[in-house]
């Protein structure tokens, strides 16, 4: 990735501070503009639109989501490579957790956001990754059994940003027993 001026950077953290906390909807481009310290021209010659500026900023966070994946994926055991998946929405959250605000608000106002994250390389090799860990397990359908889990690890990352941490704990827990046989 090339280095940002600090500006940018400033835009794309205010930005997502700002979308996470009112909604993407209701933050127009000039308060991100006040907050950041720039001019609301430089977020247009940055970014060229709203949209385009949220696009960055999804981006941003698929990359940072990545090295989360590559753990998964380093797993040789198909067990434990199971149960990495179902920590994925505790580790994220707790590290990215304006991001995981942002990407729940957005999933429902806007499909096509939710579609593409769902279809980027990261998502779908991790899906690969647990598919291939359910075949090596012997389970009877692993494509199936992989949709199921990861339904389950999307509401995952709901309730994780929802409800308190003693609950995002206990339930993930609760998941993890059903995959520890």
């Amino acid at each position: 990735m090339l280095k940002m001026t600090d500006k940018k950077e400033r835009i794309l953290e205010v930005a997502l501070r700002l979308f996470a906390l009112e909604g993407y909807a209701n933050v127009p481009t000039s308060k991100i503009a006040k907050a950041a310290d720039v001019s609301e021209g430089l977020i247009f010659r940055h970014f060229g639109s709203k949209e385009a500026l949220l696009d960055a900023i999804l981006e941003l966070g698929i990359e940072q989501v990545e090295h989360f994946v590559a753990e998964v994926k380093q797993e040789t055991n198909p067990r434990l490579r199971i149960q990495k998946v179902i920590q994925l929405p505790l580790l994220v959250t707790r590290e990215h957790e304006e991001f995981w605000k942002l990407q729940q608000s957005i999933k429902y106002h806007n499909p096509e956001l939710a579609t593409k994250y769902r279809q980027s390389e990261v998502f779908q090799s991790l899906v690969k990754s647990v598919e291939d860990a359910f075949s090596n397990l012997k389970y009877q359908n692993p494509k199936a059994e992989t949709q199921l889990l990861m339904m389950i690890i999307t509401n995952l990352f709901t309730i994780v940003e929802q409800e308190d941490l003693i609950i995002k704990e206990a339930f993930v827990k609760f998941v993890q027993s059903k995959y520890e046989e």
